[in-house]
C-alpha cells in the first residue's frame, strides 16, 4: 500500500514519457492556465509548436474554455 493513496501521478507519468522519448523536454505546472501560458511561451520562442491535451473531461473542457473563450 503506498504512503498516500494518490500517489504523484504527474512525476510517474513524465517519466515514463522520458523513457520513450528520451530527448523530449518535459514541464509540469499545477494549473491549467499557467500550461497555457507556457505553451504560449515556448510556441513564440520556437516560431509555432501543436500540444496535445489529453485526460479528464474537467482537464480538456478548462483547456478548451481558455483556448475558445
Amino acid at each position: 500500500m503506498p504512503e498516500t493513496p494518490f500517489p504523484d501521478l504527474c512525476s510517474i507519468y513524465s517519466s515514463l514519457w522520458k523513457e520513450f522519448h528520451p530527448e523530449a523536454t518535459i514541464s509540469i505546472e499545477p494549473t491549467i492556465e499557467q500550461a497555457i501560458r507556457l505553451a504560449e511561451r515556448v510556441s513564440v520562442q520556437h516560431g509555432g509548436m501543436e500540444a496535445f491535451v489529453t485526460g479528464s473531461l474537467h482537464l480538456v473542457g478548462g483547456a478548451l474554455s481558455l483556448l475558445r473563450p
